[in-house]
């Protein structure tokens, strides 16, 4: 299998023009290296628009690690620091098993009042089933209970704290975005990180095969909220798996998909990508117009 380029020349337009691309980046867009940071930061960035602060999970090695990021953007250059929750949450991504045995925590569903610093686990279980991850963390069965569930996308009621079934279709289901309107949900597969038909390609220590499934899909959600029905693909990465996913105030879809962001209209149609020459996997916008991004680079996980 020949080297396999996601940005070859070509003479033909891909649906987007210089207008559209202009019309989404600016006059003047800038692009700067802001800080470095541990190969442990993942994702699940969260923007606190109330302090201008910006969290970041970390996750280990080393085992065992609690502290997490903040990054003070109040300051002129941010200032990045550690923060610790009441009580502790590991690796709040998504969670996994992977180095604390169930006796001492389990993969939940957790909220944190970043006012009172204290965290409170929402749910941990499926009619008593244990989650195998939240979210779209490898799963490590030796150091932790043998998966209970499909992978399925679940609906979580905070009211009642009723968990629904809302789909079994996608084989690895991962980011998850609403519309502004709520009425439409929209989740990535990337079941492509499984089964290598050539094991060169992708990540160190984990598996990419082109042949399967790398899509986002879009869900028209019920008035009650409680279904997601009329499943249709929208777009296919070419690089590599989508992963985290938000969709901007006026309805464009951004996804990372390995070494950039695809920034895609309601429909799919792709616009334009944001390339890097690093692991994308999420991101998060800032600022009081949130009009900056903040990426950044997952190391050990650079795509080849």
């Amino acid at each position: 299998m020949g080297a396999v380029s996601a940005s070859a020349n070509t003479n033909l337009a891909n649906g987007a023009t210089l207008k559209d691309v202009s019309s989404i980046l600016g006059a003047n867009p800038s692009y700067k290296f802001m800080l470095l940071v541990s190969e442990a930061v993942h994702e699940t960035p969260v923007y606190l628009a109330s302090q201008n602060k910006l969290h970041l999970p970390q996750l280990a090695p080393p085992p065992g690690y609690l502290p997490q990021l903040v990054m003070d953007l109040n300051k002129g250059p941010p200032i990045l620091s550690e923060y610790l929750s009441d009580p502790p949450v590991y690796a709040p991504n998504g969670c996994s098993n992977r180095s604390i045995r169930g006796g001492e925590q389990r993969v939940s569903l957790r909220t944190l009042d970043p006012e009172t610093n204290k965290s409170v686990t929402l749910v941990n279980n499926y009619f008593g089933y244990y989650f195998n991850t939240i979210d779209d963390l490898v799963f490590n069965a030796p150091t932790g209970s043998p998966p209970q569930l499909p992978s399925v996308s679940y609906r979580y009621n905070t009211s009642s704290g009723a968990i629904f079934v809302v789909d079994d279709s996608i084989g690895q289901p991962n980011g998850i975005a609403f519309n502004q309107e709520g009425s439409i949900v929209y989740i990535t597969d990337s079941a492509a990180m499984s089964t290598p038909v050539d094991p060169q390609y992708g990540h160190p220590g984990r598996t990419f095969n082109a042949t399967q499934r790398r899509t986002v899909y879009a869900f028209d959600v019920s008035g009650d909220g409680t279904h997601a029905y009329n499943e249709r693909p929208i777009y296919m990465a070419s690089g590599f798996v989508p992963d985290g996913l938000e969709v901007a105030a006026n309805g464009y879809i951004m996804a990372g998909v390995g070494q950039g962001v695809d920034i895609l209209d309601p429909s799919g149609q792709l616009l334009l990508t944001i390339q890097t020459n690093y692991t994308v996997q999420n991101f998060a916008w800032t600022g009081p117009e949130l009009k900056a991004l903040w990426l950044w680079e997952l190391v050990g996980q650079e795509l080849r």
